[in-house]
């Protein structure tokens, strides 16, 4: 049975050290970045390969981020890129696209267009 959406979206949650953290530990540069996960009690680091093994087969993961530190997008593109290796059949939402962008959107989904009209 695969895990249900809130308990997806708690787990991920948590081990993106958004919710359920009460300290993260500071970070040296902006190319560093911790995964956190709470034991009930406390943050607790789990590596990148411990989290994707974690989510690996939920139907969705919901990764929320701080927009000020680089390293948040290095750990996310870590995760997914574990996560994939695990479990390829893989799609990825993003949320950074406004509404009026959405034909150019599917237009790249469609294949219509390429890579080098989203830049």
């Amino acid at each position: 049975m695969r895990p249900s959406l809130a308990a997806t979206c708690l787990l991920a949650t948590l081990l993106t050290g958004v919710a359920g953290a009460q300290t993260i530990p500071p970070l040296p540069d902006l190319t560093s970045y911790a995964l956190m996960k709470s034991d009930g009690t406390r943050a607790v680091p789990v590596s990148v390969a411990q989290a994707a093994d974690q989510l690996k087969d939920f139907d969705v993961i919901v990764l929320a981020e701080l927009h000020d530190h680089a390293g948040n997008h290095l750990a996310e593109m870590q995760l997914l890129s574990a996560i994939f290796a695990r479990a390829p059949n893989l799609a990825l939402s993003l949320e950074q696209f406004e509404r009026d962008t959405q034909k150019v959107v599917d237009d790249y989904l469609s294949r219509r267009i390429g890579e080098e009209v989203m830049k």
